[in-house]
């Protein structure tokens, strides 16, 4: 495509380019807003689905390959039929499966929906940086493109702004339905983009040109093309990585927990909350180990001796 027709007349450039940059913003950090607040809200999903503790880091690697074959499949698409009408798309799509989210009942419905959320997503990026990158001067394509790259975190910090007030206002277990709704929000700047954007390039899909993947194997560019699929999958790895296992219980939901009373004498097994656990004793047993702390010199843990 970036081959093909021009499509935006000169004295249009200027303002099509900012236009440009507006809109691929738009899309990855809203992008960012979307994809963050799973992370924020798994532990309160895991509590009302009754998922294991396995079914919350499954679900996300599954997104996470999803993401991956929407990023192919969504920049060929826009190679043959336009940037910015595969960007309105792909933005409505994401938001619309993350409101989506919202709705799931069990673990098959969350999968569905975060599946389908992780391939628009995936395609989000591929889309909206080309359609920049045709847009921006050569001389400043970097620190354009870093400029885009920074709206991810802008969305990320909204996401948690918006995880904080409604974890706050509301009990977990309606909180993160909440959070989702907050999702259909970017699709409102997919019309946007549809009304005011223009590709640099007009695309012409009766040519139908040959895939691009292959494309950016070719002998020529082939080495440069390993190295940076290398350097993306180490960086998003290393960022995936560490952004989601930061987290392992929510905050509220910990000091829940820490307030919860503990079981009464004679159970046999300890009592499990959404975020610890409760030692197997009596208030009876756990009052008198306080006591026992409180006047001895040295602070030790207290015996599990039944009563």
């Amino acid at each position: 495509m970036a081959d093909g027709e021009p499509n935006i007349a000169p004295e249009e450039l200027d303002t099509q380019r900012r236009r440009a940059f507006v809109a691929a913003g738009l899309g990855w950090g809203l992008d960012g807003f979307d994809w963050t607040m799973f992370a924020f809200a798994l532990p309160a999903i895991t509590a009302a689905l009754s998922l294991s503790a396995s079914d919350g880091p499954f679900i996300v690697a599954v997104s996470l390959v999803a993401s991956a074959f929407g990023g192919v499949i969504g920049g060929t698409l826009a190679d043959r039929y336009g940037r910015v009408r595969v960007l309105t798309f792909v933005i409505l799509g994401y938001s619309l499966f993350t409101a989506l989210t919202a709705t799931a009942q069990n673990f098959e419905q969350l999968l569905l929906w975060r599946t389908l959320h992780g391939f628009t997503f995936g395609a989000e990026w591929a889309v909206g940086a080309a359609l920049l990158a045709e847009y921006a001067d050569p001389e400043r394509r970097g620190r354009t493109m870093g400029l885009l790259q920074s709206t991810y975190a802008i969305g990320w910090a909204a996401s948690t702004a918006a995880y904080l007030i409604l974890f706050d206002a509301m009990d977990d277990e309606v909180a993160w339905r909440y959070l989702f709704l907050l999702g259909i929000l970017p699709a409102a700047a997919a019309f946007f983009i549809r009304l005011t954007v223009k590709d640099r390039v007009r695309a012409d899909s009766s040519e139908r040109p040959p895939l691009s993947l292959p494309r950016l194997f070719r002998p020529d560019i082939r080495r440069t093309a390993i190295i940076a699929t290398l350097f993306g999958v180490g960086g998003q790895g290393t960022y995936y990585w560490s952004s989601s296992s930061c987290r392992r219980s929510s905050p509220r939901s910990a000091t829940r927990a820490s307030s919860a009373p503990p079981p009464t004498c004679g159970s046999s097994s300890p009592a499990r909350s959404s975020a610890t656990w409760w030692p197997a004793t009596c208030t009876t047993c756990s009052g008198a180990a306080r006591r026992s702390r409180s006047t001895s010199p040295a602070r030790r843990p207290p015996s599990r001796r039944s009563c």
